[in-house]
Order: C-alpha cells, then sequence, then structure tokens
C-alpha cells in the first residue's frame, strides 16, 4: 500500500476495473468484526485447536500428536466455530507480532490466551490474507508491550479491536482473495507433484543399487546387463598422499569430524 498526498491509501497493483473506484479506507477492527467469547460452559465441546505460526489453526492432537489441554478442564476454553478468527500472542521467528489466523477445519475450543473474533461479513478472506503480511505488525508494536513472559504479546482486547484495517469495495476485496486463493491451490498441486516425484526417485534409488546380499540391482538398463563386481576401494580410487598433517592442523578445535588416510577402513564399492 501506498499513502497520497491527503492521506489516503492505494495499492501499488490494482485489478484494471478498481482503478478508478477511489481511495481505500481505514476502518477499526471493532467496526468490522466482533470478539466472540463464549466459554465452553458445559464442556461439551472437546475438539481442542491451536494456532500455529506456520499452518494456522490445527487441531492440537494433531498437531503435536498428543492432547496438551487436560480434557477435563475445557469449560474455560472459548468456543470457535468455522470461519472465525484467532490471535495467538506468542512471538515466533515466522509471527514476530504473534499470528492471525482463520479457523478453517471445524469448530471446536481454544485456550482463552488467544483471541477469537468474527467478521460481520462472511465473505471475509480478504483479510485472512491481508494477516498474513506485515501491514499490521507495526501497530502491534505500537500498542503492545512485552508481557511478564518475553515470549509473549501484551495488548488490551480495546487496543487489539482498534487494530486500523484497510478497506475497499467487497468486490476488489473478493477479487484479490480468489486470486491468492488460487496461488495457493496451484501451489498445493505442484507441491503434491514434488513430493510424487521425490517418492519415485526414491523407489528407483533402491531398485538402480544392488540390495544388500546382493550382486545386481533388480532394476536394470537394458544395454547393461552384464553382472557387477565388487572391488575393495583402493583398487578404484587413488588418495592424494602430500606432507603428513595432523588433526589438530587441521582443526584446532576439534569440531569438524576429520579422518586421514591411514584411519581409512576396508571400503567397497559396487562397481559395472
Amino acid at each position: 500500500m501506498k499513502e497520497t498526498e491527503n492521506r489516503g491509501r492505494v495499492p501499488r497493483l490494482r485489478f484494471p476495473e478498481f482503478r478508478e473506484s477511489g481511495e481505500w479506507e481505514t476502518i477499526p477492527l471493532s467496526q468490522l468484526a466482533k470478539r466472540s467469547t463464549q466459554k465452553n460452559n458445559r464442556g461439551e465441546l472437546n475438539s481442542v485447536l491451536t494456532n500455529s505460526a506456520e499452518f494456522g489453526v490445527v487441531d492440537q492432537r494433531d498437531y503435536f500428536d498428543k492432547d496438551i489441554a487436560t480434557q477435563g478442564n475445557l469449560e474455560g476454553y472459548f468456543v470457535i466455530e468455522k470461519g472465525d478468527y484467532v490471535y495467538n500472542p506468542r512471538i515466533s521467528k515466522m509471527a514476530p507480532v504473534g499470528p492471525i489466523s482463520k479457523n478453517n477445519i471445524a469448530t471446536g475450543v481454544m485456550s482463552p490466551l488467544y483471541t477469537v473474533f468474527r467478521f460481520n461479513n462472511s465473505h471475509n478472506d480478504f483479510f485472512a490474507y491481508y494477516f498474513k503480511t506485515t501491514g499490521w505488525h507495526q501497530y502491534m508494536r505500537q500498542t503492545s508491550s512485552t508481557g511478564a513472559r518475553h515470549d509473549r504479546v501484551a495488548v488490551t482486547n480495546g487496543d487489539f479491536m482498534a487494530m486500523p484495517l484497510p478497506v475497499t469495495l467487497l468486490e476488489e476485496q473478493q477479487k484479490i482473495a480468489d486470486c491468492l486463493s488460487s496461488l495457493d491451490n496451484l501451489i498445493t498441486l505442484e507441491a503434491q507433484k514434488l513430493g510424487a516425484l521425490k517418492t519415485h526417485k526414491k523407489g528407483l534409488m533402491q531398485q538402480l543399487f544392488p540390495a544388500e546380499g546382493e550382486t545386481v540391482p533388480r532394476l536394470r538398463f537394458p544395454e547393461f546387463r552384464d553382472a557387477w563386481q565388487i572391488r575393495k576401494l583402493e583398487e578404484i580410487a587413488d588418495f592424494f598422499k602430500g606432507k603428513g598433517i595432523s588433526k589438530a592442523d587441521i582443526d584446532p578445535q576439534g569440531q569438524t569430524p576429520c579422518i586421514r588416510y591411514g584411519e581409512v577402513p576396508r571400503c567397497f564399492k559396487w562397481v559395472a
């Protein structure tokens, strides 16, 4: 975003159909959303969610591979519905003022240490992407302070809900969200392809080299059908024999692994 002379805000890159739509506004979060303070009083909900800086809102059991919260003590936890947002005040390298993420999983409960809020308009993915930027970080730094624990941000509910957010036409907000969502889908598909290729490569490596106790690989190119041979390393490689040098000279601190020629055991290598 950049500011004009009269302090209005416009993005540096804008879709053609919105270039004449005027400047963006800045509106406090409290006018766009409300805090969700419903407690799990009867303990009916036992699906504990957490807000990870890297993965967003995830099921606690899946993320930690175990239950962190005590299942019998969830009455004080906030109820968070699908579509709600949550702020985790914990600081990390990936989230220097804590992450804000949208719950795209299901209804569950959240620790009372988190701030849960719900936008008035259900079409709000625009803000989910905005919270992945650093545009709101400066406000949090100026308004909040580190709490009793140095790894958490201390911010009052009032100051948090007063956070200024950029707002434009709903149609433009949705266009931006749709554009970024399509890129997310493409990234996911490409990541799946990459994962499949890595798995394929791993399988090939296991078959293109002889397994332990075997003399030929399970998979072989047609033009190379002769049996492989077992040779000593010294038969197929030369060692550089220069001036003698001690390990202390190579690494005085002794932190780098070092093997000299005389310490090399008898090694074998498969050769065609």
